[in-house]
């Protein structure tokens, strides 16, 4: 029974701090979206990536690479990776695209200044939810934007279509 107990606060914990990681509720692809969206517009660009599934994005772009290059010779892959050069390698790796990401948040003066509305919410389809949000910078005309929402872990993250 005592170990039952301690499972089960064991459990609670990690599942408490799953969802407070990004200290929003993110049990909703909508709640996610507005969440990243909110943190974006505050300036809390850490807690905006929170939202994301970093592993899953690089695990895509990985496997875009390897899609790429799967044909090459050695020495065209080569070529290749003295190409794409170390800043798109980085982004293979969660926290160098987490710091990228961050730094480029941080240089585009304008990116608080936005207002939004989450015009729709999709149905789940292999594990996927779209949701459209309707962005409109503070000079400029509205665009809709559609983030693929996934559940990594038991919350929803923000992720890629590819990964679908």
């Amino acid at each position: 029974m005592r170990i039952r107990n301690v499972m089960s606060t064991l459990v609670a914990v990690f599942t408490n701090s799953l969802i407070g990681y990004c200290d929003e509720d993110v049990r909703t692809p909508k709640a996610t979206v507005k969440g990243m969206m909110e943190a974006v517009k505050a300036g809390d660009y850490e807690k905006a990536i929170g939202y994301m599934d970093l592993e899953g994005i690089c695990a895509s772009i990985r496997k875009q690479m390897d899609e790429q290059t799967k044909d090459m010779s050695e020495e065209e892959k080569k070529e290749f990776d003295e190409m794409i050069g170390e800043e798109m390698k980085s982004m293979m790796d969660p926290e160098k695209f987490k710091e990228k990401m961050i730094e480029q948040m941080k240089e585009d003066e304008d990116i608080q200044d936005f207002t939004y509305e989450i015009t729709n919410v999709s149905d789940e389809k292999d594990g996927v939810v779209m949701v459209t949000v309707k962005i409109t910078p503070k000079d400029g005309e509205p665009d809709e934007e559609e983030f693929p929402v996934k559940k990594v872990g038991g919350v929803w993250k923000v992720s890629f279509p590819e990964m679908s």
